[in-house]
């Protein structure tokens, strides 16, 4: 999940990533991205332990150890019981588009794999600067967003009337996305979910700028839905009236995400 860029993603950039065949930051693992994974934690039953074919150096070991702690106590039950493994990895490239976290459905369907970038963990646990801490809970609520969103519960086995579909899949009509895409951008961007077309994302932002959090946000329903989930988890209430705070406002007509807010919230240092 692109995340490094997030606020001032340039259109040429935005639309590299939309024009990839089948890229979708979501479905995508750090082990198969630009990344060197360096830590690995399996998780069975609430219980992390540390995954001993990641091959980490003891000198190491206990920053991962920290970074890992950090990440695991702000998640939401809702999410714990979905993640079975944390890995954190080094990004292998010097793009400014690298990727800094993914959320990678695994291959039983029902569990998921959150990878994130350790260099911003360890800066944002252990270095102790606000603006680390933020860029690291932006995209640890980034990255929660998407799996409480796309997960198995939300899915439908076939298309089903009002619920929200991409080249991934069908939504149940009650689904979180297929609600967002109703209200958000069936009438004004109804396909909206063919990535493919790049120059799609930079038509929105040239419509109606006010209509999304950030920029990566317009690429789909899927990445606006993430990322306005992670302004409602680390920010206050909007007061505005302009579509990118009615999304936010969004997520409060559901008690469980209200709760998953609370809890990361409780979590994530930026939020204190």
């Amino acid at each position: 999940m692109n995340r490094r860029t997030r606020r001032f993603l340039p259109v040429v950039l935005l639309s590299v990533l939309l024009a990839l065949p089948g890229a979708l930051p979501w479905a995508q693992s750090a082990s198969d991205s630009e990344g060197r994974i360096v830590a690995a934690y399996a998780i069975s039953h609430g219980v992390v332990q540390s995954d001993p074919a990641a091959s980490v150096a003891a000198a190491d070991q206990r920053y991962y150890d920290l970074v890992e702690m950090y990440v695991w106590n702000a998640l939401p039950p809702d999410a714990k019981a979905m993640i079975s493994r944390l890995e954190l990895f080094v990004s292998t490239s010097s793009a400014e588009d690298a990727t800094d976290g993914t959320a990678t459905e695994n291959d039983d369907g029902v569990t998921w794999t959150l990878a994130l970038d350790e260099g911003e963990g360890e800066s944002a646990v252990l270095g102790g600067k606000p603006d680390d801490r933020a860029v690291f809970d932006e995209v640890i609520a980034h990255e929660v967003g998407h799996v409480l969103s796309l997960n198995e519960s939300q899915r439908a086995d076939t298309a089903e009337p009002g619920g929200y579909a991409d080249s991934e899949g069908s939504f149940t009509r009650g689904a979180y996305l297929s609600r967002f895409y109703a209200r958000f951008w069936r009438s004004r961007h109804p396909h909206g979910s063919a990535r493919q077309e790049a120059d799609q994302a930079s038509a929105r932002l040239d419509e109606d700028p006010d209509a999304f959090v950030t920029d990566y946000a317009a690429t789909d329903p899927s990445e606006d839905f993430a990322e306005s989930f992670a302004y409602f988890v680390l920010g206050s209430s909007p007061r505005g009236s302009v579509e990118k705070d009615r999304k936010i406002e969004f997520f409060y007509d559901y008690p469980d995400l209200v709760r998953d807010r609370d809890y990361l919230r409780r979590g994530l240092s930026s939020t204190k």
